[in-house]
């Protein structure tokens, strides 16, 4: 998560108009990063003791045909990214750039 705010950052410094993402000033705790508030960092932390506790303790069970390990991976990744399009369209993270 750190790596990928840190480039966002560059993104702004190179473009000096916006980063690939972005999170108001008004209405949080602390803006940490242009693109990341102490609300979303904890967001994330309690994220990670969910997904972990969600992982089934078998490491080679299939859930769908795939081993659970990709499976949950790419269940969250597709919770976290809709998660993220409701925020945006309640305007609280903002993503300039159309890509």
């Amino acid at each position: 998560m750190w790596s990928a705010e840190v480039i966002n950052e560059i993104i702004f410094h190179i473009t000096q108009f916006s980063g690939l993402w972005t999170a108001p000033g008004d209405g949080t705790a602390f803006l940490i990063f242009i693109g990341i508030n102490l609300e979303i960092a904890f967001m994330f932390l309690v994220a990670g003791i969910i997904i972990v506790k969600t992982l089934p303790k078998d490491k080679n069970m299939d859930v769908l045909g795939m081993n659970n390990r990709i499976f949950f991976t790419l269940f969250w990744a597709f919770i976290f990214t809709l998660a993220e399009v409701v925020l945006h369209d309640w305007e609280v993270l903002g993503w300039e750039f159309p890509y």
